[in-house]
């Protein structure tokens, strides 16, 4: 930039990223470019999904080791198709004192069939992710209007994977009356503790357009916090009455846990408590089965399994319970 004789400034590109750096292939463009894009429940426009374009904000954060940069930008992860929009996201690295910039990671975030689009990603001074976002489903039997909500990775979680649940900050209650949707969604990381993520975003009440700020944070809270995340196996299948229970453990602390007890049941029935006797470093998760397994045997049945860890000292207990339903279902003949 030349401030004294503006004219004479040059931009230029510094560096290209592509599939040698990482890049792996995606579409960017709906409807060759169209403006209306994805559908909503009812008679409602399509939306403008906001397509070819990084959202806002790109955010650069320098750590001891590294420098980093995060973004992300809407994707067509089933262009054959009927359009399914999901959000394409990076982070990129540099060493310290500068020089190219090369693909950390990279992950695509379309865990069903729900569109999520409009997405803003920022990263914590301890170098976990978190993204916000605008999901949308017309779906006849389970509509979702215009609503916001996010998830988010730990810096310790395999890399390009969304690892924290999906969490509603606000489910909207009414269609966009019009395919203009908000541009801008934002989020970005409190500048008082480098820890707590702020969002802002749009939704509709009848025709009006609504904002809804919304907090989060991932950092621990505690030292002592630990719970379980997931249901892993079994999923709804033609199951037995000898089924191996997979769960999912998160260490929510930043302490180190190892040797506590982990207990499921189905259909409120026998408690089975087992140790977890191997080590979970803090913000890190592991998958857990039981030696013992469950009888879920009967055909049609849908079964409602609890599972909980019992870690002595815990500091937020109300994380320690997941409860979810897995059905038998009829065999194929």
């Amino acid at each position: 930039m030349n401030w004294n004789a503006a004219a004479s400034s040059t931009i230029e590109e510094s560096q290209e990223l592509g599939p040698v750096q990482g890049v792996s292939p995606f579409i960017a463009t709906f409807d060759g470019g169209s403006f209306s894009n994805l559908s909503q429940p009812g008679n409602a426009p399509e939306v403008d999904v906001l397509q070819a374009t990084i959202m806002h904000s790109t955010q650069f954060r320098k750590f001891s080791t590294h420098n980093s940069v995060v973004l992300n930008f809407v994707v067509d992860i089933e262009p054959s198709a009927a359009e399914h929009a999901g959000i394409r996201w990076y982070e990129l690295r540099q060493d310290p004192g500068g020089g190219l910039w090369r693909v950390h990671q990279e992950g695509t975030y379309a865990p069903d069939k729900s569109d999520r689009f409009s997405g803003s990603i920022g990263i914590d001074r301890n170098g976990n992710i978190g993204l916000g976002f605008t999901v949308l489903d017309d779906s006849p039997v389970t509509p979702i209007y215009p609503s916001i909500r996010y998830t988010g990775r730990y810096a310790s979680d395999p890399l390009g994977i969304m690892t924290v649940f999906e969490t509603s900050i606000v489910e909207g209650p009414s269609p966009d009356p019009s395919a203009r949707y908000g541009d801008y969604a934002h989020l970005t990381v409190d500048p008082l503790d480098d820890l707590t993520f702020w969002h802002n975003a749009e939704y509709f009440e009848g025709v009006d357009r609504k904002n809804r700020v919304g907090v989060f944070k991932l950092a621990p809270d505690f030292a002592n916090d630990v719970g379980i995340i997931a249901l892993v196996d079994p999923t709804d299948a033609t199951l037995s009455n000898s089924e191996d229970i997979t769960v999912t453990i998160r260490n929510f602390g930043s302490s180190p846990q190892s040797n506590f007890p982990v207990s499921y049941s189905v259909d409120g029935g026998e408690i089975v408590i087992e140790t977890f006797t191997g080590t979970l470093n803090g913000t890190s998760s592991v998958n857990f089965t039981f030696s013992t397994t469950a009888n879920l045997g009967e055909i049609g049945e849908t079964y409602e399994i609890t599972a909980t860890t019992n870690l002595p000292g815990d500091q937020e207990e109300g994380n320690d319970e997941y409860l979810t339903e897995v059905t038998h279902l009829f065999p194929r003949t």
